[in-house]
C-alpha cells in the first residue's frame, strides 16, 4: 500500500532520478560521447512552488546535454498531474499528496 503522504516526496525523487539517470547515460568509461549523445525533448508541468528548483535543474541538465530541450510549465500541481495522466507531459510535478482519483488514474 502506498503511503499517500509520501507521494510528493516520491514524485520529487523520481524527478531527480530521471535527470540523474539520463545525465549519467552518456558518461561511459571511455568518455566517447559520439555514440552516446542524448537528444530530444523532455516535457513537464506542475507545481508552481517547484519552479525555481526545476528551472535550475533543467538549465544545468541542458548545459551538459546540449541536444536536449526541456519544456516546463508551472501551472499548479493539479494541472500537472492531469497533464501527466493525459499523456501530454513526461513529468508531472506535484507539491501535494495525490487524490484517490489521481492514484487510480496513474
Amino acid at each position: 500500500m502506498i503511503n499517500k503522504k509520501k507521494i510528493p516526496f516520491v514524485l520529487f525523487i523520481t524527478f531527480i532520478g530521471i535527470f540523474t539517470l539520463v545525465g549519467c547515460a552518456d558518461k561511459g568509461k571511455d568518455n566517447n560521447k559520439s555514440d552516446k549523445t542524448l537528444s530530444g525533448t523532455i516535457t513537464m508541468a506542475g507545481s508552481t512552488s517547484m519552479e525555481k528548483f526545476a528551472t535550475a535543474l533543467s538549465e544545468a541538465f541542458m548545459k551538459e546535454n546540449s541536444k536536449v530541450t526541456i519544456n516546463a510549465e508551472y501551472i499548479g500541481s493539479s494541472a500537472g498531474i492531469e497533464s501527466l495522466i493525459a499523456g501530454n507531459v513526461q513529468i508531472g510535478n506535484a507539491s501535494r499528496p495525490l487524490k484517490d482519483s489521481e492514484l487510480e488514474a496513474v
